[in-house]
């Protein structure tokens, strides 16, 4: 019998700091962050935003936390490298996030076309080795100079 009680106190031991920790959301880790912390520390905390906006000299970040079956919206406001306001946010639509981020998307693909058709135009430039109708391969020993010197070998 007392090895039993001895079992279950190791048991509830062993157990109960993991109810604990499963009950910490990242939102508990928003009510950490303070007036004066460092942007680096509320990526830390936190992660990176949702959205991020600059106006004014100022970063605005925009998080979204999932809490009581609800979305909460939070801005934290960054100026010089640190916090300077925690505010309620307004909802952002998804819709108009989905729709940025694909027209993104289309920008970074034409760009790569772009690239690349630069870069097939390069290399279909013939090089002097290519191009055999030239006089001008220096390599080329059996083509006369232009000034009619010729090539006197060497013994």
């Amino acid at each position: 019998m007392k090895s039993n009680s001895i079992l279950l106190k190791y048991f509830l031991v062993a157990i109960i700091p993991f109810f604990v920790s499963c009950s910490h959301t990242p939102y508990d880790d928003l009510k950490e962050i303070k007036i004066g912390d460092d942007k680096q520390d509320v990526l830390e905390k936190i992660g990176s935003p949702l959205r991020t906006k600059r106006t004014n000299n100022q970063d605005i970040w925009t998080y979204r936390f999932f809490q009581d079956k609800d979305y909460i919206y939070k801005e934290i406001v960054i100026e010089k490298q640190k916090v300077i306001d925690i505010q309620d946010a307004r909802e952002i639509r998804m819709e108009e996030v989905e729709k940025k981020e694909k027209i993104i998307e289309q920008e970074l693909l034409k760009e790569k076309k772009s690239q690349q058709r630069i870069f097939q135009k390069k290399s279909s430039v013939p090089t002097r080795a290519q191009d055999k109708s030239s006089n001008t391969d220096f390599l080329d020993q059996t083509s006369e100079p232009a000034d009619n010197t010729k090539f006197i070998p060497v013994e």
